[in-house]
């Protein structure tokens, strides 16, 4: 995750575009951070590894990431943090997974219905993601439990949206479900690299049927400089990690 002190974010991502399982290599990059909303800063606390509390600053929100592929053609997406362990470093190189994790449909709701409209719905979605991934109980709530996130400042906003998400995908029967014509996929880390954080997104399949990625237009000089983003969802920094421990 980006640290507050010296900041980083693995990470679930708002784009559906239709990219699928493939072993082809991606590098993730920095994307343009002027077309984002911003984030907001808080900070998180994890006992689900039966040790000491892990606890840092951070700061909570998407991140708008340039991914290049093997013909250095380039695309910008939205991801969102699902690693709360790693900081993100720029220029990892990934392969396209499916998601691994028996939470999958209900990242997969929340991404499906929620609109990222400013920092306080992008963080309080970032939020939802970690407490979905994270919480050892079957309760969601990011103010209890193993996993814990808060917003500095008094924010409202974020925690009622926070508590509305995960509402709407709890239950014996949530009233929000997975999208059935997509899938979470992940970029993972390939081997032999240092530490990094691992990004996903919602990839829409309406066959079923896997494929390649598409080949982006390659962008011109001046915009790939820029990486101008499909979508603007947050004001990116990075910098090592830093955790303490309680």
């Amino acid at each position: 995750m980006r640290n507050l002190l010296l900041a980083g974010t693995m990470l679930v991502g708002l784009a559906t575009l239709p990219f699928h399982v493939n072993a082809e290599p991606f590098t993730l990059t920095d994307g343009t951070a002027g077309l984002t909303t911003g984030d907001l800063t808080g900070h998180v606390s994890y006992t689900g590894l039966g040790g000491p509390t892990v606890y840092v600053d951070a700061y909570v929100g998407p991140l708008n990431m340039t991914v290049t592929d093997s013909d250095l053609s380039s695309i910008q997406q939205v991801l969102f943090c699902t690693d709360i362990f790693d900081d993100y470093r720029n220029g990892g190189v990934y392969t396209i997974t499916n998601f691994g994790t028996a939470k999958a449909d209900q990242i997969n709701a929340l991404m499906t219905h929620v609109s990222v409209t400013d920092s306080a719905s992008g963080a309080a979605l970032q939020a939802a993601i970690w407490e979905v991934i994270n919480e050892t109980s079957p309760v969601y709530d990011i103010s209890a439990g193993a996993f814990q996130v808060a917003i500095d400042g008094n924010n409202p906003t974020f925690n009622s949206d926070v508590a509305s998400y995960l509402a709407n995908i709890s239950g014996p029967t949530p009233t929000w479900t997975a999208a059935a014509n997509s899938q979470v996929k992940e970029y993972t880390l390939v081997p032999n690299q240092s530490s990094n954080q691992t990004f996903a997104f919602l990839s829409q399949n309406l066959s079923g049927a896997s494929a390649d990625p598409p080949t982006p237009a390659p962008e011109p000089a001046s915009l790939a400089l820029l990486g101008v983003g499909l979508l603007g969802l947050g004001v990116i920094r990075r910098a090592p990690k830093f955790l303490t421990t309680l």
